[in-house]
């Protein structure tokens, strides 16, 4: 019997790997609370064809803008060679409503309402003399249909279907916070692994600005350039050496070193002062769902709760189960879902401010009972990873 199993298992993968590589997935876009209007700096209208953003001051690279908003929810881009040229978006599953004028990834409405759904949309930036402007078109609609409806057996199959400029408005609605959070903020990469050894690791800055020396990272110590350690992080929470301020340890992590950032860490960059970056912070983590079990307001300082996140290595990705993502049960591999800790901490910088983010704790589900008819399901500490935080980080949507 179980050599049966493993014989239909081992011919299933190659058609499943096959269908991926013809077919890839698309994106599923996170839901988030819309924002309060008298904290938006864009104006959002509809347009004959789908809905256009006007940014209030002309930016410096607008369409660099609009990737990096899209890039932070995973949606890729093609086209994007001239600056006037359009580009469009990979897949993205989108289910619209016309009747409630409502749209998401997970669908609104009844259950026969929630069908599965795909668009790619066509985004044409313009600047003028004053502002920018980011139009954007359903371009490519498609609908998942059984195409033998008569038969015991379902033969789902994607057929083109009229675009929907709705759609295109409340996409462009959805992602009308990213948009202004990258406007005011960038996820900025710490020095890498090949360059962390060198005498002076100059602190994370967007281009332009300029840091002064007490902004400066700390070079990593000796012992944690070993193999282990470019890898991982450790398990105990990690603060970040301020020579402006004096910072405490957690109680968990009293008696230990205070290493500088990992080298393959990351930092967001705040385009705000301490202050309203804390306030800002705060925002993003109760807009995500995540509970905060400390905070101090005075060494801007903040632990949060257990998060029940799996994270995807293939597309650094952080799945949170509070906005409704990924598949929550086993995978085919064994793997049980996953949840994380997270150290945050604000620092002042010239210019603004950064906000780093240490992974510091991770367990992932098993089954106590393998052999048994009854399962029973524990949690198993797992090892730290600096990549995790830095994918937790490109979530959090800041907006002073």
């Amino acid at each position: 019997m179980y050599r049966l199993l493993l014989c239909l298992c081992v011919c299933l993968v190659p058609f499943t790997s096959q269908g991926a590589k013809r077919e890839p997935a698309a994106v599923v876009v996170p839901d988030v609370p819309p924002l309060p209007e008298n904290v938006l700096q864009t104006r959002l209208a509809p347009v004959p064809n789908g809905a256009q953003l006007v940014l209030p001051s002309k930016p410096d690279q607008p369409r660099a803008l609009l990737k990096h908003a899209l890039s932070r929810l995973g949606i890729s881009v093609t086209g994007a060679g001239s600056a006037d040229q359009p580009f469009l978006t990979g897949w993205i599953r989108w289910i619209y409503n016309p009747k409630s004028g409502r749209g998401g990834s997970r669908g609104h409405g009844n259950f026969f309402s929630r069908l599965n759904e795909r668009h790619r949309f066509r985004f044409i930036v313009s600047t003028r003399s004053t502002d920018a402007v980011i139009k954007v078109e359903d371009a490519v609609h498609q609908r998942e249909v059984d195409i033998t409806p008569d038969s015991t057996y379902s033969w789902l199959k994607w057929k083109d279907y009229e675009p929907q400029p709705g759609a295109a408005l409340t996409f462009l609605r959805r992602l009308q916070g990213d948009i202004e959070s990258a406007m005011s903020s960038q996820v900025m990469a710490l020095p890498s692994e090949d360059t962390a050894s060198r005498p002076v690791a100059a602190a994370p800055r967007l281009p332009g600005s300029r840091l002064s020396p007490a902004d400066k990272t700390p070079a990593a110590p000796a012992e944690a350039t070993g193999a282990k350690a470019k890898r991982y992080a450790p398990s105990a929470p990690v603060i970040p050496v301020v020579p402006t301020a004096k910072v405490q340890l957690s109680p968990q992590s009293r008696g230990t070193s205070i290493p500088a950032p990992a080298a393959n860490s990351g930092a967001l960059f705040v385009r705000a002062d301490i202050g309203r970056t804390w306030r800002s912070l705060l925002k993003a983590l109760s807009s995500l769902g995540i509970s905060i079990k400390s905070a101090d307001p005075q060494q801007h300082l903040i632990s949060t709760d257990w998060i029940e996140a799996n994270y995807s290595k293939k597309n650094h990705r952080l799945h949170l189960q509070s906005t409704g993502e990924g598949d929550w049960a086993f995978s085919f591999t064994g793997h049980g879902r996953q949840r994380h800790r997270f150290q945050l901490m604000v620092v002042p910088a010239a210019g603004g401010s950064l906000v780093y983010a240490y992974h510091t704790g991770f367990q992932e589900q098993y089954d106590k009972t393998p052999d048994s008819s009854q399962t029973l399901l524990g949690w198993r500490d797992r090892r730290t990873d600096p990549q995790v935080a830095t994918a937790f980080i490109r979530r959090l949507r800041l907006i002073p």
